[in-house]
Order: C-alpha cells, then structure tokens, then sequence
C-alpha cells in the first residue's frame, strides 16, 4: 500500500500466497502448466428436484471419479457433502441466482467444514441481472451468517479468499488464484480515492479487507489485468467497445419488444 501524489494506490493479495512484482509474476513463454479439466454437475438451480443430479447418483455413474464441479449445490445433505469431500470434488456457489430463483441455500459452512474446495460464481443473465462477483461475495456472507445465526461464519477475509485461490482449488488450477511465482498475472487495481477507505490504507488488515468486500464495490476496480494483458483500463473495457454495444443490446431489446407486441 502506499500512496503517490493526491490519489491513493492499493495493491492487494489475496490472504495466501505472497505478493509479488510485475517481474516474478509473468506469463511463462511455455504458457501454463497443464492442468486437468473438471466436470461441471447440476441440473440449474431452477431445477425441479427430480432434475437435480444427486452426489450419490453421480458415485453410481463413476462421475466422481474424475475432477468434479459441482455448480450451486444446493440441497446437500451430510452424506452428500461427505461425497464430494471424500472424492475431491469441488463446488461453484451462487448465492446471487439461487436466491434470485428460491432455489435454496447452499451449506456453505458446512461444505468448507468438510474441506470441500469451493469459489463463487455468478451464473448466467437469465437468474442474474448484474454478473457482479463483488456482490456475490456480500451475498454469501449473508447468507452464511443468516443461515447459522453467527455474525463470524463467514469473514470478509475468507470471503475474499473464496473468490479467488477457493475458485482455483474448485476447478483443480494452482497456477491462477494468487501472485506467486509461476502464476498467470491476473489482478485488479482498486481505487482508494473514495469515501470507502476514508479511514486511510494504515489499518489494521481485518479493517482493511472488510471495506474493500463491504463497501468498496466493484466500481471501485479502475483496472484489470488477465495473464499479464491489461483488459480494463481507468474503468473502461480494452476488448469491447461499450458504448457500440449498448446501442446493439439497445436495438435487440426493441426488437424483441416489437415482435412481443404482434404476437
């Protein structure tokens, strides 16, 4: 952390894993280590009941045999979780659409008590309007504490870590997650120039951390980088043109709209 001129920088690392310069944390000219493919297993969280492929089932299919992603798991029951524990699988939860859809709540207390590997996804439009992984990181500390009646169930620290080296552990990489030597570059860079940080960068790391999952928000990222190539720039994509497609999901939109009106 340090600051430079009237505007503050914040460089973060995740909890594990050791911050590094841009000159360690490169992209190798070999490209990544090879890594195994996971299976995705869910049925959508909309899913009726009968839709949803259960741990045991997937054991019956040697499912579990290989590298398992087990979106949302909601549902779970204890021998379920031990299941996935016992086999390695690891889990995507989506607090954001399963609330969205009523689809229920995942154990996700009990998941990491088991050790089972667990990150945060969004899921798709359809059951989540805004794609926010920031939100999704508030949504599950409200949920686990609610669900547990226990303010400390899920930290803003765990949180952070769940949605970043817990998304790695889930999908079987260790050559993303964190800024260590050997890993793809992916970071962001969080402006601190903002009444979320008023308190200043020289607190205490718990203080820090939970205004930067509480309050600073996604709108706070002003750049991105994935694999060492910068893709956001001051808050604005580098790949899309985001205001060319605005006016394209503009006309689709009154395009639907119009064929709506002449059914």
């Amino acid at each position: 952390m340090r600051r430079a001129g009237p505007r503050s920088s914040l460089c973060l690392r995740t909890p594990r894993g050791g911050a590094a310069s841009d000159r360690r944390v490169r992209r190798s000219p070999r490209g990544p280590r090879p890594h195994p493919r996971r299976r995705v297993l869910g049925g959508g969280p909309g899913a009726a009941s009968g839709a949803r492929l259960r741990p045991q089932t997937a054991r019956r299919c040697r499912l579990l045999e290989g590298r398992l992603l087990a979106a949302h798991a909601v549902h779970l029951s204890a021998h379920d979780i031990r299941l996935l524990a016992d086999h390695g699988a690891g889990i995507a939860h989506c607090p954001g659409s399963n609330a969205t859809l009523a689809s229920g709540i995942a154990a996700l207390t009990a998941l990491r008590a088991a050790s089972v590997a667990g990150g945060l996804g969004t899921d798709g439009p359809a059951s989540n309007d805004d794609l926010d992984l920031w939100e999704e990181m508030r949504r599950a500390m409200m949920l686990a504490r609610a669900t547990t009646a226990d303010p400390l169930a899920l930290t803003a620290k765990s949180t952070l870590l769940l949605a970043t080296r817990g998304a790695a552990d889930a999908v079987g990489r260790q050559d993303i997650g964190t800024l260590s030597p050997g890993t793809w570059a992916g970071m962001i860079h969080v402006g601190v120039d903002v009444p979320h940080f008023a308190a200043g960068l020289d607190v205490p790391e718990e203080q820090l951390l939970a205004d930067l999952v509480w309050a600073a928000g996604s709108r706070a990222v002003r750049d991105v980088w994935v694999a060492g190539e910068q893709v956001v720039a001051d808050g604005e994509p580098l790949r899309v043109g985001r205001l060319a497609a605005q006016r394209e999901v503009a006309l689709a939109a009154a395009h639907i709209l119009r064929a709506e009106r002449q059914e």
